[in-house]
């Protein structure tokens, strides 16, 4: 069941980084999961996000005929959660992201973090600039063009 852990993470990893062929891979997950026999915390957690796979909507489209149809944001948040969950993600904040992966290069940890995956993480406040129709954030951000946010909005002096 270890290979099969490891290939199932690999996969996941895969979805979140290949946005082209994420049909084809999830149907690889799928069949994994749904071919193996497990009964640990973690298979649970892969079963459950198999049959949350079954909600994933690329096309915008069929998501508005279906309500529990999900969208490419809402898939990747899922999966990154579980691989925290699995202990083989660690999200990072973006601007700690170089330095981080710096530190484990130069102190040579890479042999005992081969499991690991460094992953940003949004800021959880961006400065931005108003010009009086859009928000212009002041340091790039990892977001996808035209991917819904929720701000809240404070005055800060110039």
């Amino acid at each position: 069941m270890l290979n099969s852990s490891r290939q199932l993470t690999n996969l996941l990893l895969e979805i979140l980084n290949q946005p082209t062929q994420r049909s084809a891979l999830i149907k690889e997950f799928q069949a994994i999961v749904w071919s193996a026999d497990g009964q640990d915390e973690e298979w649970e957690l892969f079963n459950h996000l198999a049959y949350q796979f079954d909600y994933y909507e690329p096309d915008q489209a069929m998501r508005q005929e279906e309500p529990t149809y999900f969208d490419d944001e809402q898939l990747e948040s899922e999966i990154r959660q579980a691989l925290t969950k699995l202990g083989c993600v660690v999200v990072v904040p973006f601007d700690l992201l170089a330095k981080l992966k710096y530190l484990v290069q130069e102190y040579q940890l890479a042999s005992q973090m081969e499991s690991v995956t460094f992953i940003p993480a949004l800021p959880t406040a961006i400065e931005a600039i108003f010009d009086g129709v859009n928000f212009r954030p002041t340091q790039p951000l990892t977001l996808k063009p035209y991917s819904r946010v929720r701000l809240a909005v404070e005055v800060i002096a110039a």
